[in-house]
């Protein structure tokens, strides 16, 4: 996943893996390495994944890349399994915010 990433952000930037992007990008060479990806996820008493909502990305990214992440995530994270919240020491259903760090560094 993670150079995928970094490939897709790099042709997003009209760059190639792993080089600076240009003067005219909006984003720095600092914050073309590291981007993290967070998710809305709605998690059952049963620790199911249900629903996995893009939220944001920090630093900011392309709109192309953004609707990637959301596709390619979202994908990923309802294949995982989650402890669920509990309250009276029973599992209830509820959301979460799920951050994903991408190194996206060659």
């Amino acid at each position: 996943m993670v150079q995928s990433a970094a490939i897709y952000l790099a042709s997003m930037l009209g760059t190639t893996y792993g080089a600076t992007p240009s003067a005219s990008s909006k984003l720095s060479k600092s914050e073309m390495t590291y981007v993290k990806a967070t998710f809305k996820v709605f998690v059952t008493e049963a620790g199911v994944p249900t629903s996995a909502e893009f939220v944001r990305t920090e630093p900011a990214t392309p709109p192309d890349f953004q609707e990637w992440l959301k596709q390619t995530e979202s994908k990923s994270i309802l294949s995982w399994t989650f402890k669920p919240n509990q309250k009276h020491g029973k599992p209830v259903a509820g959301y979460l915010l799920v951050v994903i760090d991408i190194d996206l560094a060659p």
